[in-house]
Parts: structure tokens; C-alpha cells; sequence
């Protein structure tokens, strides 16, 4: 199942509904692996997959989203990227998740405040916002169901990265550049591309030459040479 998307459209909000969708086309599809990149690696979509499908994430966990730079624990406290121990608000809760917020001090501790005109680390937050914010989370993470380090994690994710290694082969049969003009043209074009490189592999494997299964280019020289050239 494939869906042509905006340019300006994400990918993450169209994840859960273009599963649903494969549910709905295919309801006797037993849905055993979901595998992404890291991209997807979202609270909502994790959760769709192992409690909903009740299948397993081979998706990579992405720390960009959780690491906040310049802050760093000492004993108890919280310091913030200006090296100031941060002022601890309480907790609070945010989409059903439940963290402990560590505000900036310069605006929510007098005693700070008089010692500093400006943020010392000229944070961008200390004109835009109330100074920068930390939180610390409480509500556990759907991803401490998943063992990043296991074994069986990594096998499953060896799998996404051969797919990509199954779009390098497509892209040698003319679908970089295809000469077809229009989406259902288009569509077609990849169809056709997909059925010759499936073809290629089996027959590789007939005449017994396994290790050209993966190999076009290798297997056919010259392989659409003729078609390449200028007219």
C-alpha cells in the first residue's frame, strides 16, 4: 500500500491512519513488525503499534527529541546552560504525560534575579519566553517496552536498511528519471520496474547464479543502455 503525499504534508501524522488503513484493506493481514526510521519514533505511533496491533517497533529511538543541551544534574538540582541552579515549579501534565518542571530562576526566584540584569548564557527563551524550561518525566515511556540493545531489536532493523538497499536496485531501472509523464503513467512505471527486479532475482536463481540475485547491473550488462541513449 503507498500514498502519494504533499510536499508540505508530514509523515509522522499520516503514519497511524495509513496503518489503519492496511487494517481495513487487509483484515486477515496478521501485522507482526512495523518498521521505520527514526522520524517515527513518536509516543502515539509506538504505542499504536504494540498496543493496538499488538505487533513489534523496529523503529530506531531518536534522542534529538529528548536531549536538551546545556543542562546537567548536580546532587538534587538542576543547572541550567548559564551554570544556575534552576527553580523547581512542581510537576505538571501534558497530554496524559506527567513531568517535574524546572523553570528559569532569573524570573521565578527574587534572590536570583537581583544578582542578574540578563541571562548569563543569553538564552533566546529570556526575552521570548519566561527563561527556559527543563522537565524531568514521571509517566513511564512506551519505549522502556523496548529492548534497543536486544538482539532481536537489531535483526529486525537490519531488515529496514535492506530496503533501502532494495530502492538502490529499483533506481537502476530508469525509476531515478523515469520518461513517463503523469501520476497513473508514473505509478505504472514503478510497477513495471518492481516486477523486473523481482524478475532478475528469479532468474538468477534458476539458472544458479545466486550471488547475481541482487545485482542487476551485474547479472544484464549493459542493462538498459540502449534505452539511456539520446534519440
Amino acid at each position: 500500500m503507498g500514498k502519494i503525499l504533499p510536499a508540505d504534508k508530514s509523515e509522522i501524522r499520516q503514519a497511524i491512519p495509513m496503518l489503519k488503513e492496511l487494517i481495513e484493506r487487509h483484515p486477515l493481514l496478521g501485522i507482526e513488525v512495523v518498521l521505520g526510521d527514526a522520524i517515527y519514533d513518536t509516543e502515539d505511533i509506538l504505542k499504536f503499534i504494540i498496543k493496538e496491533l499488538k505487533a513489534k517497533a523496529g523503529i530506531p529511538r531518536s534522542f534529538r527529541r529528548e536531549k536538551q543541551e546545556g543542562f546537567y544534574f548536580q546532587k538534587d538540582k538542576v543547572y541550567c546552560p548559564a551554570r544556575i541552579a534552576m527553580f523547581r515549579k512542581g510537576k505538571m501534565t501534558v497530554a496524559g504525560i506527567t513531568y517535574i518542571q524546572y523553570a528559569c530562576p532569573l524570573y521565578w526566584s527574587k534572590k536570583i534575579r537581583q544578582r542578574y540584569l540578563l541571562c548569563p548564557a543569553n538564552h533566546p527563551k529570556f526575552f521570548s519566553q519566561k527563561g527556559c524550561n527543563y522537565l524531568i518525566r514521571l509517566t513511564p515511556s512506551i519505549r522502556e517496552e523496548i529492548d534497543y540493545e536486544s538482539q532481536e531489536f537489531k535483526s529486525l532493523y537490519n531488515k529496514r536498511t535492506s530496503i533501502e538497499r532494495c530502492f538502490s536496485r529499483l533506481l537502476s531501472i530508469a525509476m531515478q528519471n523515469p520518461t513517463t509523464v503523469g501520476l497513473n503513467a508514473t505509478q505504472n512505471h514503478c510497477t513495471i520496474a518492481h516486477i523486473t527486479s523481482l524478475l532478475v532475482a528469479l532468474t538468477a536463481y534458476r539458472s544458479g547464479q545466486k550471488d547475481k540475485i541482487r545485482f542487476i547491473k551485474s547479472f544484464v550488462p549493459n542493462f538498459l543502455d540502449d534505452f539511456r541513449k539520446p534519440s
